[in-house]
């Protein structure tokens, strides 16, 4: 009995040290694909591209004649006679005919609303191509669409000013909603933006200061769900402070974060159902270009010196400031895309981490007029005189 026992400790011993081992070495097997990602993670931060290869081309009508816009995972081009979505690799995922003067285009998800400014026809477009044509009874001046295509449209006659709400249900007359204001006692809209559910509106309105013989701007919060129901006219609050400054954009970042454009700097609110101020910054020197997606806002100011060097300013959705840097190369465009700053010419392309660093740099091989990432790593889109080339980065030579 006593051997027995004996023998039976012994396994059990033998046991817990089989356990022990596979745990170190599990253990081991789990520190090592951590230390692999964090490489990896790391090298893709750093690693640095100074050239590209062009992977795939599409041939365009009109290409030069025609305007672009980031869609899903290509673009949209748009003209005078109608619009078409492109995928990355050319495939035409729908495309609409209509006859506008002046077409403007406004994107969220995979809606589409087309409007002819300073005239009357609008167009919303659902992800597989189905239209909802529409007309206002005035002219159009702007137009937002929420991600399931709840479109709002800032028409106005001079006097009198309309924030039209339709959806791809709507009839021609019949709006979801609507919001009126005057310009005698509201001023005149610069902007509107739509939150992502369709359920918050924010406008900039301009008018004349006559205590000071100037001007002064106010931004003002709409909310149709629940808790404005019960405010009156829907009205949830606004900002009216901002004197001798011109508020040209307003725009809902992400569902509860408003950024508003001012052309002395940047207010960012956030409103779940009442709006509150979270940063207010004011800057000295010229802004050159704004920059903004769901995660940061960022500003590039104009050097003092008249020079090429500028600085750029990025803020997480806090107010939080998370760069700043200066930067002394030419570009007329800039885009913020994920964790990217994209800055970009006709001849020449820039990419910046949020960090600071320089991820790529290179000339254009032709003339480019807008560019776009696709959803593959290190993959981008130009959109040059002829058509679409997707491109992909190369490393530099170590």
């Amino acid at each position: 009995m006593e051997r027995l026992k004996r023998s039976l400790r012994a396994d059990e011993l033998n046991l817990k040290k089989k356990k022990k081992r596979r745990l170190i070495l599990s253990l081991g097997v789990i520190g090592i694909l951590i230390i692999l990602g964090i490489a990896i993670v790391l090298h893709r931060k750093t690693a640095v591209y100074t050239s590209y290869k062009v992977v795939g081309s599409t041939e365009l009508t009109n290409a030069k004649e025609s305007s672009y816009l980031k869609y899903k995972n290509g673009v949209i081009k748009y003209n005078r006679d109608g619009a078409e979505a492109i995928g990355a690799d050319g495939t035409v995922l729908w495309n609409v005919s209509y006859s506008m003067k002046k077409p403007i285009i406004n994107v969220r998800g995979s809606y589409a609303a087309i409007a002819d400014m300073g005239s009357y026809d609008l167009v919303i477009v659902n992800g597989s191509g189905t239209t909802n044509a529409l007309t206002m009874k005035e002219p159009i001046a702007a137009v937002k669409i929420a991600s399931q295509g709840v479109t709002a449209v800032l028409t106005g006659n001079g006097t009198t000013d309309y924030i039209y709400f339709y959806d791809m249900n709507s009839e021609n007359g019949k709006s979801i909603l609507d919001v009126k204001t005057m310009v005698t006692t509201d001023g005149f809209p610069t902007d509107i933006g739509i939150s992502e559910d369709g359920t918050k509106l924010v406008t900039s309105y301009l008018a004349v200061d006559d205590d000071n013989d100037g001007v002064v701007s106010k931004v003002t919060f709409y909310n149709f769900g629940e808790y404005g129901k019960n405010q009156v006219d829907n009205l949830v609050g606004f900002y009216s402070d901002y004197r001798g400054e011109v508020i040209p954009k307003v725009e809902f970042l992400n569902n509860e974060i408003v950024a508003a454009f001012r052309d002395t700097g940047i207010t960012l609110y956030s409103i779940k159902e009442v709006p509150r101020e979270i940063m207010r910054q004011t800057y000295t020197e010229k802004i050159h270009s704004i920059c903004y997606n769901d995660m940061y806002v960022g500003v590039i100011l104009d050097g003092t010196n008249n020079t090429q060097e500028r600085k750029v300013l990025l803020y997480d959705f806090s107010g939080k400031k998370i760069l700043e840097k200066e930067v002394n190369f030419t570009f007329q465009n800039v885009t913020l895309i994920e964790n990217q700053i994209i800055f970009y010419s006709s001849t020449e392309c820039n990419i910046m981490n949020i960090d600071g660093s320089m991820k790529f740099s290179s000339q254009f091989h032709t003339n480019v007029t807008s560019l776009y990432q696709t959803s593959s790593m290190n993959e981008y889109l130009l959109v040059t005189d002829v058509g679409l080339d997707k491109i992909q980065l190369n490393k530099s030579e170590e």
